[in-house]
């Protein structure tokens, strides 16, 4: 008797992040994953028996690489270094992963049960700054001008050129001086 597959949650999401990074989320169904990754829509089911379920865990993991990151890079202990850090970890982020994160937070805030975790996430990083100092509410602007421009351009409200882009974060990270 054969050995049953062993299903892999890794390759699953793997599958279905690369179809919501091509699709822009348009086309992201539970069939279309199972077919990406190689495995029946029962197999996919068993991993992950809603949707829902499967883009909060690929929400999860997003959010987990850029706070990895953020951290990899923070330089100091202050929240004024991990701001920094913050910010340009989301410059440098590829036109794949903002594509796929802004979709995903999109996809999951509709949800009110699934949004804690992306509240958590923004929570963390806008407390950061201290807002009874100067530094502080600068820092708070230059996040929520990041912020607000990852949203716009990740789920293609608007048009932003690399420049304009790297205009911007430049922009908010001077206001952290």
């Amino acid at each position: 008797m054969a050995r049953p597959k062993r299903i892999d949650k890794s390759e699953i999401l793997k599958a279905a992040e690369a179809l919501i990074t091509e699709t822009g989320g348009l086309h992201f169904t539970m069939d279309l994953v199972a077919a990406r990754a190689g495995i029946s829509k029962g197999g996919l089911t068993y991993s992950y028996p809603t949707k829902d379920a499967l883009i909060e865990d690929m929400l999860r993991r997003e959010l987990q690489r850029f706070v990895s990151h953020r951290e990899s890079e923070t330089t100091g202990v202050a929240p004024r270094d991990k701001m920094e850090a913050h910010i340009k970890v989301s410059a440098e982020q590829k036109a794949v992963y903002l594509t796929r994160a802004a979709h995903l937070m999109a996809a999951l805030s509709s949800h009110p049960d699934h949004r804690k975790q992306v509240q958590a996430f923004y929570r963390e990083a806008f407390e950061l700054a201290d807002p009874t100092t100067e530094e502080g509410r600068r820092a708070r602007t230059a996040f929520l001008s990041i912020e607000g421009l990852f949203l716009l351009r990740g789920l293609g409200l608007m048009e932003v050129s690399d420049q304009e882009w790297d205009d911007v974060f430049a922009d908010a990270l001077k206001h952290l001086n």
